[in-house]
């Protein structure tokens, strides 16, 4: 997405949620809430560019730009529309 591959984990069923997490930390920090939203959400945590499993691409940090990765994994799975949930800098890109 934008010059990155973005990692996603995916689950449950219902209105999406997307959960970013912060700054030096993945997606696996949401997992006790990711696991509790799944039993009537549709729950996607990605892994920001550089950090997790997702690519590390020279550049591309900015947060409007790592929006329009989080936009283009939502628009992958065909989801208009989602609750947005970040942490830290996950809040900025959110």
């Amino acid at each position: 997405a934008n010059g990155a591959k973005i990692y996603a984990r995916i689950g449950g069923s219902g209105p999406a949620v997307v959960l970013i997490h912060g700054f030096g930390d993945t997606g696996d920090m949401w997992k006790p809430l990711a696991l509790d939203l799944a039993t009537d959400h549709t729950v996607i945590v990605p892994d920001l560019r550089g950090m997790g499993l997702s690519s590390i691409p020279e550049s591309g940090y900015e947060k409007w730009n790592q929006a329009a990765d989080i936009r283009a994994v939502l628009d992958h799975l065909g989801i208009g529309n989602a609750d947005i949930i970040g942490h830290d800098i996950g809040t900025m890109v959110a």
